[in-house]
């Protein structure tokens, strides 16, 4: 292993952390278990530690491997939730929007949306014009969406089919990369004093007085461990209820599946974000520019199992469809790269209806004593929900010290860069290590590969910051290149650079290389089957 220097900002956060923590176990105790490592169970774990709880938070795969890393990339107070009567829903999303944009820069910023109206298809520009005068009011008019008429869109947005065109609306919500996300709440947390491990499951719990014992099972090295706590959270997402038959209860989940697909920025050149509304189905769809690539979604269709959730041939001939209702450009499949599919873990409803009306409204339970799920939730809630589950055990624990994360910005300091470049964009204040990297072992910036501005020292970093254990996990869930060109051809040259920060083994770098090639396989099998 090449012996990692000593970064000015950010905390070691690396296989060997991982190491240091599993080796402990035995002889640790901890008064908070975190079951799950999506940006719920991410957020919980740094309001704990900032409170000062001794928490350890376990993911069974990566960081941000489910829902948290295949979401539509948006931090938005959910405008078609107007429609349902979610005024509340809607009110508190916006105010959180807006802390998010301050306390979380750069790594959530803003983005305008265009959305386009047409003639009897719902919803009609009136209509429309009034509910995002609503949604201007819940920023108490700080933002001011425009309503523009046929023959302006027609005029700023020439790529719209113009047959019984009525016009178009522009407002602005936000944009982040949710995995990043994911990957900066985890680092604070573990910054504040959280120990978080990726790749070890929960197997079993075994309540006792004062507590539960916790079963874990790295599945890196296939080891077993125990560990004894007070309290335990289960923040599981889409698999919260597989970690709920462990007790014997009963699911509580609705599980739809959201599908994406990208194509080359080339094919589909926006520079906005579109709206796309689907009145046949009851849901709207987007339309979204990042970095080189444009992405077009979503779906909601039901799944049993989370973890087979992937695009079908089916999903893509439904986006392609109701994309060419509002375009001119001429795309096909063959001009589709790849796909992200996820869950959303919705709360069972009572009645049957659509899953477009379904709430995405969270519940928090304790079941049994001590015992605590947080069912349901979206990426803009988390940190509320977070606040609001931790303040639910602080409570049971006795401490008093209040959330810190409503004011704390995510990186302890203000971010007051432009996030103008790459890195910052990537890294926000940490950007300077990865610099310090680059410098320290001489690499001249040197790119990962030519047609992209990611580093060589990016890697590095990620190995030893982030807890990156794979060529996958750096290119999806620590990076964008997953999902851009050249896409899989670049995993050997990851591997290898991972294979010397990590000391592979043969068979571990064979492992991790398969494993990379079969998730592609995975993804572009679906919808091409």
């Amino acid at each position: 292993m090449t012996e990692s220097i000593r970064a000015k900002l950010s905390p070691a956060f690396s296989f060997e952390t991982r190491k240091q923590v599993l080796e402990s176990l035995s002889n640790e105790s901890f008064e908070l278990v975190i079951v799950g490592g999506g940006i719920i169970g991410a957020a919980c774990a740094r309001d704990a530690s900032l409170r000062g709880i001794k928490t350890l938070l376990v993911e069974k795969d990566d960081f941000a491997s489910g829902t948290s890393s295949g979401s539509s990339k948006l931090i938005h107070g959910g405008i078609r939730y107007l429609k349902n009567f979610e005024f509340s829903l809607v009110y508190t999303a916006i105010r959180e929007r807006e802390r998010l944009e301050s306390l979380y820069a750069p790594f959530v910023r803003k983005m305008d949306f265009v959305f386009p109206t047409y003639e009897k298809v719902y919803p009609p520009r009136w209509m429309l014009n009034l509910g995002l005068g609503v949604y201007d009011s819940f920023t108490y008019f700080k933002e001011r969406h425009r309503n523009l008429s046929r023959n302006k869109t027609m005029i700023d947005f020439p790529q719209l089919r113009s047959e019984n065109l009525s016009g178009s609306m522009v407002y602005t919500d936000s944009f982040a990369e949710d995995y990043r996300l994911v990957i900066e709440v985890i680092k604070s947390a573990h910054k504040h004093g959280a120990q978080c491990i990726n790749q070890v499951a929960a197997s079993f719990f075994e309540e006792h007085t004062g507590g539960y014992t916790v079963g874990l099972h790295d599945s890196w090295d296939q080891k077993d461990y125990k560990v004894k706590t007070k309290f335990v959270l289960n923040c599981s997402g889409p698999f919260s209820d597989q970690v709920r038959a462990l007790l014997q209860i009963k699911p509580s989940l609705h599980l739809t599946q959201g599908v994406h697909f990208i194509v080359l920025r080339d094919a589909v050149p926006l520079d906005k974000a579109f709206v796309l509304s689907d009145p046949d189905h009851d849901r709207i769809l987007f339309a979204i520019p990042w970095n080189g690539i444009t992405y077009l979604g979503t779906t909601d269709t039901n799944i049993n199992d989370p973890a087979k959730a992937r695009a079908t041939k089916a999903d893509l001939d439904y986006i392609l469809t109701m994309f060419k209702k509002y375009f001119t450009y001429q795309i096909s499949p063959d001009d589709v790269l790849q796909s992200w599919a996820a869950v959303r873990p919705l709360i069972q409803p009572l009645d049957s209806e659509s899953n477009s009306k379904i709430s995405r409204e969270h519940l928090i339970e304790e079941r049994p004593h001590r015992f605590f799920h947080v069912l349901g939730g979206k990426l803009t809630s988390h940190r509320e929900i977070a606040e609001e589950s931790i303040d639910k055990i602080a409570r049971k624990m006795g401490i008093r010290k209040s959330c810190q994360t409503a004011s704390l910005p995510l990186q302890d300091e203000p971010y007051r860069g432009g996030g103008d470049t790459h890195l910052e964009r990537t890294f926000g204040l940490y950007s300077a290590d990865v610099r310090t990297y680059d410098e320290e072992r001489k690499l001249e910036r040197k790119r990962i590969t030519s047609t992209h501005p990611h580093l060589v020292s990016e890697v590095i970093y990620s190995c030893h910051h982030e807890m990156a254990m794979s060529p996958l996990d750096f290119l999806r869930r620590r990076s964008s290149l997953y999902y851009e060109k050249p896409g899989k051809d670049l995993v050997p040259a990851i591997a290898d650079i991972m294979r010397r920060e990590l000391n592979y083994s043969d068979l571990e770098l064979d492992r991790e290389i398969n494993k990379a090639l079969k998730s592609y396989e995975w993804d572009m099998e679906g919808f091409h089957s």
